[in-house]
């Protein structure tokens, strides 16, 4: 069967005003297999220029296959592409209906209810699948439960909240700690296994140049970290994932009922 492509146009009458005339293109992850894990690439086109983003897992079992479509840089990117009115567009890999509908309709609803003062689209060029027809979007009969971690307060009071349930603390080098300070990325690394280690959890540690990158490609608009972009990149890290990691959990500085009245850090917003 062969994936439909679909256009999605949420509430919109005058396009002009708010679309800019620009397509991001994806293009499927490739697999490599350095001595530090196991590194999953995508190469995104912006303005005709290619740009690769990573993700490197240092310690996860080879036997998990990892998820090399679209799908994590969709995840991405549509933060952005709401706020600049620019296309995501593919063709040679597909994400789920599931996922559509979520982003074209429950996300974009989000950014209204925060900026009631303009309407929002999300404009996703991209093959479609039922969710029926492929093993893509389906968890397996057992997943793990996962937090991100960085060892702040948000991460150990998820962490207590959930203390029963979780099987694995995510932490990411690339986020407050630069790609460049490996040696400070190590000793933090080995302080958080320290503590995965006493509540018997087991720790992965993930390097990406996701943030570094998308800083810089030189949008119209460009995301801020906190507001934008710092959850959708995790959940994206995370969505890779997908065979070994059913249910993820991401700190939040605000309890989910109070995300209707915030204007701040909607980057780990209850929404996305």
């Amino acid at each position: 069967m062969v994936p439909a492509r679909s256009v999605c146009i949420h509430r919109c009458s005058d396009l002009k005003s708010i679309v800019y005339n620009k397509m991001l293109t994806l293009h499927p992850g490739t697999i490599s297999y350095p001595p530090e894990g196991i590194k999953v690439e995508w190469t995104v086109e912006w303005n005709e220029e290619p740009f690769s983003i990573y993700w490197l897992y240092h310690n996860v079992p080879n036997t998990i296959k990892l998820d090399t479509t679209i799908t994590p840089m969709v995840m991405l990117f549509s933060n952005i592409a709401i706020l600049n009115g620019f296309t995501i567009s593919a063709n040679t890999s597909s994400i789920s209906t599931t996922l559509y509908n979520h982003l074209t309709r429950d996300l974009v609803n989000s950014w209204e209810k925060w900026f009631p003062e303009r309407e929002w689209l999300l404009i996703l060029d991209v093959p479609v699948h039922d969710e029926e027809i492929t093993l893509m979007d389906q968890l397996p009969q057992s997943y793990s439960v996962a937090s991100s971690f960085s060892g702040g307060v948000d991460s150990f009071y998820t962490l207590f909240q959930h203390l029963d349930e979780i099987d694995y603390l995510i932490f990411i080098h690339g986020y407050d700690i630069n790609l460049k300070h490996s040696p400070f990325f190590s000793l933090v690394q080995t302080r958080l296994t320290e503590v995965a280690t006493r509540y018997n959890i087991k720790l992965l540690s993930i390097s990406t140049n996701s943030k570094e990158v998308v800083l810089n490609m030189g949008f119209p608009i460009s995301p801020d970290w906190l507001c934008h972009l710092h959850g959708p990149v995790a959940f994206s890290g995370v969505r890779v994932l997908h065979q070994l990691i059913g249910k993820f959990y991401y700190p939040s500085s605000n309890e989910s009922n109070t995300f209707k009245d915030l204007n701040l850090q909607r980057g780990s917003g209850y929404a996305f």
